[in-house]
């Protein structure tokens, strides 16, 4: 094989490459951005350090990858010997970065757990309160409904909501998003939101 034909085998698989990483940090970048700017996911309800801290590590990982990649886009096509060497010192960045984001998760995994156990509990406990239903609580229906749990332990959880004890004469009920079928609405109350269990019609812990 000549030589112009081996530089030529050599570009088409760095430019797969660089499709490859291109998908990747758009990923990783888009990833981040719903953690840090969402304010409808379950991240957005959680204050912790260590998950900011993972989500600006994934945010920086995503640019870096961007950059590299459009680098190796331009390298491959000029043929560069500098850029070919930035282009392979920049990946090993990458592959730095993501050791450092993989060991402040194993590091801060029980710390991150707690944090996302008590903004569950958050949610149940302030679940249809004087401000309605918010995006956080529609999120709390919606995995319960996906996931067929209810609570984040199980039923019981439900007992520390403010609303039900505070409002409902009847207190052992549930959301309609805990039953396995149609909502049985209690009798006698007017929220749409809550149903009385009968007999096992109501899912009793998380999947």
């Amino acid at each position: 094989m000549k030589l112009e034909d081996k530089i030529h085998v050599l570009q088409f698989f760095l430019t797969i490459c660089n499709c490859l990483l291109l998908i990747l940090g758009a990923s990783i970048f888009g990833c981040a951005l719903w953690i840090l700017f969402d304010n409808g996911n379950l991240f957005s309800d959680i204050h912790s350090d260590e998950l900011q801290t993972v989500a600006v590590g994934l945010l920086s990982v995503g640019l870096v990858v961007l950059a590299v990649a459009a680098l190796g886009f331009v390298a491959a096509h000029c043929e560069a010997r500098l850029m070919l060497l930035l282009y392979m010192a920049f990946l090993i960045v990458l592959v730095l970065g993501q050791l450092f984001i993989s060991l402040v998760l194993l590091l801060s995994q029980k710390k991150i757990e707690r944090a996302l156990d008590e903004a569950v509990d958050r949610m149940i406990i302030s679940y249809a309160d004087s401000r309605g239903l918010t995006a956080s609580h529609r999120l709390l229906d919606k995995l319960q409904r996906y996931e067929k749990c209810c609570g984040r332990t199980g039923p019981d959880d439900w007992k520390m909501n403010l609303y039900i004890i505070q409002n409902l004469t009847n207190q052992d009920v549930l959301p309609c998003s805990c039953f396995n079928t149609s909502c049985p609405r209690v009798a006698g109350e007017e929220h749409p939101l809550f149903g009385a269990p009968i007999g096992n019609n109501s899912y009793q812990e998380v999947q």
